[in-house]
């Protein structure tokens, strides 16, 4: 069983991802990292980013909703 706040890399794959209200892209991999994982996020204007699968990044994980809300950080995206 996962812990709090652990997920499955294919649980994460396809979930919209959000700035406040705004949806900025979608989840299109998660990457493994040495000193934590990401997600690959292609943003709507077809760029993709990279965001850091940790709390400072990542506000809240609601699979039920399909969505991921960013704490948003000037450059990470």
């Amino acid at each position: 069983p996962l812990k709090e706040g652990e997920y499955y890399f294919r649980d994460l794959m396809n979930l919209k991802v959000y700035v406040d209200d705004n949806c900025v892209g979608t989840v299109v991999d998660v990457e493994e990292g040495t000193t934590s994982n990401f997600i690959r996020v292609k943003k709507n204007d077809n760029t993709e980013a990279l965001v850091p699968f940790l709390p400072v990044f990542i506000k809240s994980v609601s699979l039920n909703e399909g969505k991921i809300v960013l704490n948003y950080i000037e450059g990470l995206l």
